[in-house]
């Protein structure tokens, strides 16, 4: 689902007026209807051993715990992962609910008291009596809403301070959170015409261990796509959401949210005054201009040697290749831009994806991931 996020101006000149189309095409509010979810939310600590199967049915698998007045079902995006800790395929799983639903039972009551062993606890997560993921017991959570409304408030702020603020990506489901804005007000050509828009992006999941990220991007507007900068590891932050040390053998107390919440947004005020700073999007351009100007005499071989450093599928090969030969930019540059293209393939199925290609993609600019040995490169 796209969004709009309250107070973030969206009012844009023609160069960019895509951006307002592709966020309005959704009317909803994204902060209320994360309000509206929190209502309906529910986190529960549980012992090892303390969750069980309450009901198993052609229809599926529901699960019970102490205190809980009735069962619940599995969310849809969480029960790969279940059938994961089953050990089983999709298909056996569909075939154990029909013909040995006693078993299946009993199977998952074993594997859901191993997890609990082997994690200390669980931490549960539900919402709309559905079950939105079972974590490790010391599980922190750090919720989309307050996210969500932190980020809005800091485009809001740069936009007080004179910054023309956009939203590029403004994407929640799965239980995955991704927002990207950027700022036309600091810009820089990497030749004429292609214009390069200082910006920032975060990614957050509500279903999974995954630490919120927060990084400087940059977004170029011929291709509208992004690409994760060259500082993002000095001006960005991740924060992890469960701690390093090995649970004990007694559910934690997760730390209080409104910790992490202090934390995150005074990290963030900091990720968007280093993400706007002028020079920075000039300097990104001329990494860019070096890379334009680095004509590559074996494309395919080049996008080949990725896929074997397990740097990209076979599937985001073929797109990238695809996109490369219709963009006729045979260079370094034009190689980076087709692998951030593919990422938008991406954005909806797999956002963390997305944000790994665009990433690459940095890199491929900046030279990181060389061709083969005796590929050669014209420069």
């Amino acid at each position: 689902m796209r969004y709009r996020l309250k107070n973030v101006p969206l009012q844009t000149p023609a160069a960019t007026a895509w951006l307002v189309r592709r966020l309005e095409e959704r009317a909803n509010d994204l902060l209320e209807v994360l309000a509206a979810r929190s209502q309906n939310s529910e986190n529960v600590l549980l012992a090892p051993g303390e969750l069980r199967v309450g009901d198993i049915s052609p229809a599926g698998l529901r699960l019970r715990w102490p205190g809980s007045s009735r069962s619940y079902s599995l969310a849809p995006e969480f029960l790969p992962e279940i059938i994961r800790w089953l050990g089983m395929s999709a298909k056996d799983f569909v075939h154990a609910l029909h013909e040995s639903p006693t078993t299946l039972e009993s199977r998952a009551d074993g594997a859901f008291e191993e997890r609990g062993d082997a994690w200390g606890g669980l931490f549960l997560r539900s919402e709309a009596e559905q079950v939105r993921a079972v974590l490790p017991g010391d599980y922190r959570p750090l919720d989309h809403l307050e996210v969500a409304a932190a980020f809005a408030d800091e485009c809001a702020c740069r936009a007080r301070q004179g910054f023309d603020i956009r939203m590029d990506v403004c994407d929640e489901s799965l239980g995955d959170l991704t927002l990207a804005a950027c700022s036309p007000s600091l810009a820089a050509e990497v030749r004429e015409g292609d214009w390069l828009y200082a910006g920032i992006s975060l990614s957050n999941s509500e279903c999974t261990t995954a630490p919120l990220e927060v990084k400087p991007r940059i977004y170029r507007v011929l291709c509208a796509n992004g690409a994760i900068s060259q500082e993002a590891e000095v001006e960005g932050f991740e924060i992890g959401k469960v701690p390093s040390p090995a649970p004990s053998p007694d559910p934690p107390t997760p730390k209080p949210l409104i910790n992490l919440l202090d934390e995150y947004k005074q990290r963030l005020s900091r990720a968007f005054d280093h993400a706007f700073l002028p020079d920075r999007v000039e300097h990104e351009a001329s990494i860019n201009r070096a890379a334009a100007a680095s004509a590559l005499v074996s494309p395919f071989e080049h996008l080949q040697h990725l896929v074997a450093r397990g740097l990209l599928t076979e599937d985001e090969r073929d797109a990238a290749q695809r996109l490369f030969a219709e963009s006729n930019e045979a260079s370094l540059y034009g190689l980076a831009n087709a692998v951030t293209a593919a990422a938008h393939g991406q954005r909806g199925a797999d956002p963390h994806r997305a944000a790994r290609l665009e990433r690459l993609g940095a890199e491929i600019v900046r030279g990181d991931h060389g061709p083969p040995v005796g590929v050669p490169v014209r420069v």
